[in-house]
């Protein structure tokens, strides 16, 4: 036992402090940060810190939307730095306005003591091309610690080869696949040592071999590889609204996970975006209520499991659970208890740090 400490030791000496005890992870357990509760259900409690999630959609499912209120919950339960790569550049205002507890302006930083939203996108004097933008990655994982970052996305990444040629004149798209397969080597266990979190957007396309699923995500084989938890989209259907205009309102985007960090591969989760709202969490708590059976439904009638009051369809359950917090709260608590035994995400980590 004598000579294994000693080696420890002279091993620690050379190359760091780098021998820990299992004990270690047990006292210092990476946190989890929630996403929505549905999504959090199917990944058994959040993405869990330190690790690479993968979001693989098609154009339009709400991949930005998901992936900025995921960093409104690091914000708001960890006062998370947090990093938008805006490289598509497609982020605007309106849509940030939208995502609740977000921190992204100035007077919110002040407000909250959280910083705010940090955005890197090319401008009119600069292009960034994608070993940059993934080496600008691989400095803040190096230089920082305690950041949460997305990357919008894999598909919108342009080589500087690439960038200096004419239309048609060269293929050089299957740089990017390499470009990523050696960040990752580089960068993943520096994301775990420092508990960053690293979000990747990347594009469901039409899979040209014609074997397998109809849909594959760009970007090659390395980032799933890498990933800790790996959602894709396989439906996003637009929803209707009650008035006579039938204008649409929003749409469910169901993402099943190829991969998880805390739970079983293959769960599914329906996450509700609503246009000028985000990702909605009172259309999540009613839909999952109706599943786990605190919600009753009779033909177009609503009512709470027990109580005898009665809503005409669900925008009127949903109306009376968006005013009444105290109702959200106990429905919440009352679908954590059943899916999720130890609780929220925060609670589930805290009470695990203090054993």
């Amino acid at each position: 036992m004598s000579k294994v400490l000693d080696l420890a030791a002279q091993i620690n000496k050379e190359y760091g402090d780098i021998f820990v005890s299992a004990g270690y992870l047990i006292t210092n357990p990476p946190r989890i940060i929630p996403t929505t509760l549905g999504l959090d259900i199917a990944l058994s409690g959040g993405l869990l810190e330190g690790r690479l999630t993968t979001i693989a959609a098609p154009a339009g499912a709400g991949k930005t939307t998901l992936c900025l209120t995921i960093l409104a919950q690091a914000q708001k339960l960890y006062k998370k730095k947090c990093i938008y790569i805006d490289a598509e550049c497609r982020l605007n205002k309106e849509l940030l306005g939208t995502i609740p507890n977000l921190v992204w302006t100035d007077a919110q930083a002040k407000e909250t003591g959280c910083p705010a939203l940090q955005i890197i996108r090319p401008t009119e004097d600069k292009f960034i091309s994608a070993e940059e933008y993934l080496n600008i990655l691989n400095t803040i994982f190096k230089e920082d610690k305690n950041c949460s970052v997305v990357l919008d996305s894999i598909a919108a990444l342009c080589s500087t080869a690439l960038q200096g040629t004419k239309l048609g004149e060269s293929r050089q798209m299957l740089r990017i696949p390499q470009f990523l397969y050696d960040f990752c080597r580089q960068t993943i266990p520096i994301i775990a040592a420092k508990k960053h979190d690293l979000i990747v957007i990347t594009h469901m396309t039409a899979n040209p071999t014609g074997y397998g699923n109809p849909l594959k995500a760009t970007g090659g084989n390395a980032i799933e590889f890498f990933s800790s938890n790996f959602l894709y989209c396989y439906s996003s259907k637009e929803i209707d609204g009650d008035d006579e205009n039938g204008r649409k309102i929003g749409k469910n985007t169901t993402f099943k996970l190829k991969k998880s960090a805390l739970g079983p591969p293959n769960m599914e989760a329906i996450i509700p975006i609503r246009y000028g709202r985000g990702v909605d969490p009172i259309e999540d708590l009613v839909s999952l209520g109706e599943e786990f059976g605190f919600i009753e439904k009779a033909g177009a009638w609503y009512n709470f499991k027990d109580s005898k009051e009665k809503y005409q369809g669900k925008a009127a359950m949903v109306a009376t659970l968006r005013e009444d917090t105290k109702l959200q709260s106990s429905l919440d608590s009352k679908i954590r208890s059943i899916a999720l035994p130890k609780g929220p995400p925060d609670e589930k980590v805290n009470s695990a740090s203090k054993k």
